[in-house]
C-alpha cells in the first residue's frame, strides 16, 4: 500500500486506463490513497478485478469490450471528466489578487 501524500485532492474523481497492472496499478493504488473516487479499467476484467478489491471498493470496474468501443468508451469518460472539472472549477470563487 501507498502511503497518502495529501495532495489536497481527497474527494476528487479520477479515470485510470491500464490499472490491471504496473503503472496503471500503481497511479489507481496512489489515487485511492489520496482519497479519489475511481474509475478503472482494462482489456483484462479477470486482472482488473483483484486490482478494485486491493483498492477496498474505491473502483469501478469497466467490462472489457472491443478494441473499437474501448476507444469510443475512453473518449466519452474523459470528455464527461473535463465538463465535470470545468463545471467544478467555474463553481469554486476566486480571490482577487
Amino acid at each position: 500500500m501507498i502511503a497518502a501524500m495529501d495532495l489536497g485532492i481527497r474527494g476528487r474523481r479520477a479515470v485510470v486506463g491500464g490499472a490491471s497492472s504496473g503503472i496503471g496499478a500503481a497511479i489507481a493504488e496512489a489515487l485511492a490513497a489520496e482519497g479519489c473516487s475511481l474509475l478503472i479499467w482494462s482489456r483484462d476484467e479477470s486482472h482488473l478485478a483483484p486490482v478494485a478489491v486491493d483498492l477496498g471498493g474505491a473502483a469501478l470496474v469497466q467490462q472489457p469490450h472491443e478494441d473499437r468501443d474501448n476507444a469510443r468508451l475512453a473518449v466519452g469518460l474523459l470528455t464527461r471528466a473535463v465538463h465535470i472539472a470545468q463545471s467544478q472549477r467555474s463553481a469554486v470563487p476566486t480571490s482577487a489578487s
